[in-house]
C-alpha cells in the first residue's frame, strides 16, 4: 500500500513538473529569448501565471507557481498558498501550513497578509492569541495604507482606553486616543465603513478625559 502511494506521489510530481516545463516553453511572456534559451521569469509572472491556472482550477500547477514567486519575494504569492491552505484548493485544508505562509506573506509586507495575521492574533482561534501583537501588524498594515488595518487598529485602541483607563497614564491615555483619531479622521475623510460614527464617540471619549487633553467641553454639554 505504502508502495501504491509512494508511486502515484511521484508520478504527480512528475506530472506538475511536465505541465510547468511546457507553461513556461510554451506561454506568451514565458517563452524563449532570441538565443533559443529559456527566459527567467519575474516574480510577477510566476504570479500572474499562477493565478491564471488556480481560475482555470489547476491547483497543482498554480502552487507550484505561487512557490517560485515567493521564492522571489512576492508577498501576494504567499498569501495565495496561504489561502489554498486554508479552503483546501488541490491541498488538504492545513490550519498550521495557512499560518505558516500567512507569516511568510507578512514578513514580505503584503498588506492583506500583515491584516489577516492581526486578525489571527487577535481572534486567537489558529494561534495563540495575542492583543498586542494583532494591535502591532495593524499598526504596520495602517502605515502601509491598508484601510481595514486603519480602522481596526483605531477601533482598538479607542477600546484599550474604555475598558482600561483606570490602570493607563495620563501620557497613555493620551497617546492612545490621539492615534485612534488620527487612523478614524483618515477613514472618514474616505467615507470607509462607520467610521464617521467612530470618530464621534471617539470624540465623546476624549471630552471625558478631558484634564488629559485639556479640552473645554460645549457649554452643557455635561461634562
Amino acid at each position: 500500500m505504502n508502495l501504491k502511494l509512494n508511486l502515484y506521489k511521484l508520478i504527480c510530481s512528475l506530472a506538475v513538473l511536465l505541465l510547468l516545463s511546457l507553461f513556461i516553453t510554451c506561454g506568451g511572456n514565458s517563452g524563449l529569448n532570441t538565443n533559443g534559451e529559456q527566459k527567467k521569469l519575474t516574480a510577477d509572472q510566476y504570479l500572474s501565471n499562477g493565478i491564471k491556472s488556480y481560475d482555470n482550477g489547476n491547483y497543482e500547477l498554480a502552487l507550484t507557481l505561487f512557490k517560485e514567486a515567493e521564492k522571489k519575494k512576492s508577498g501576494e504569492a504567499a498569501y495565495k498558498i496561504s489561502e489554498m491552505y486554508e479552503y483546501g484548493k488541490g491541498v488538504k485544508k492545513d490550519k498550521n501550513k495557512k499560518i505558516k505562509w500567512l507569516k511568510k506573506a507578512a514578513k514580505l509586507k503584503y498588506p492583506d497578509a500583515i491584516f489577516d495575521l492581526g486578525f489571527e492574533y487577535y481572534s486567537g482561534d489558529n494561534i495563540s492569541k495575542s492583543y498586542k501583537k494583532a494591535v502591532n501588524l495593524w499598526r504596520e498594515g495602517a502605515e502601509l495604507g491598508h484601510l481595514d488595518s486603519q480602522y481596526y487598529l483605531a477601533y482598538k485602541l479607542h477600546e484599550i482606553v474604555l475598558r482600561g483607563y483606570n490602570s493607563l497614564s495620563s501620557e497613555k491615555i493620551r497617546s492612545l486616543l490621539e492615534e485612534a483619531d488620527k487612523w478614524f479622521t483618515i477613514l472618514a475623510d474616505k467615507n470607509y465603513k462607520s467610521s464617521k460614527e467612530q470618530l464621534a464617540l471617539l470624540k465623546i471619549t476624549k471630552y471625558k478625559f478631558k484634564e488629559v487633553f485639556m479640552i473645554k467641553p460645549p457649554s452643557g454639554s455635561g461634562y
